[in-house]
């Protein structure tokens, strides 16, 4: 089966079960599944996967369904031009921390703390 309909599975299953970013998250998964960036993954959209391959993005797919956070399931999360690596002992770094490492910064430069 190709990558394209393997998504389209996916994504159809993370809607059913109320992810909120459905083709998002079935990319990421696909890509991490796949040892590949979003970028690359789109240009072999028509790939043939192998079974291994399917399974093991299959299982991946199953455990977003049950809610677990992509960032725990791929193991890393990007916050502030950073690429942290992230499991169930940690919190994931949410964008609204970015904004508050932003205000921070702004409050440190202009009491020259920078």
């Amino acid at each position: 089966m190709i990558i394209r309909a393997l998504l389209g599975r996916a994504v159809t299953s993370l809607e059913e079960a109320g992810v909120e970013t459905p083709q998002l998250d079935a990319e990421l998964l696909m890509a991490h599944s796949l040892g590949l960036s979003r970028s690359q993954l789109y240009a072999q959209l028509d790939r043939d996967l192998d079974a291994e391959t399917r399974k093991t993005f299959q299982a991946v797919v199953s455990r977003r369904v049950k809610r677990e956070p992509v960032a725990y399931i791929v193991g890393h999360k990007e916050f502030y031009g950073l690429e942290l690596r992230v499991d169930p002992r940690v919190l994931i770094p949410r964008p609204e921390t970015e904004t508050l490492v932003e205000v921070a910064l702004t409050i440190a430069r202009q009491r020259g703390l920078s």
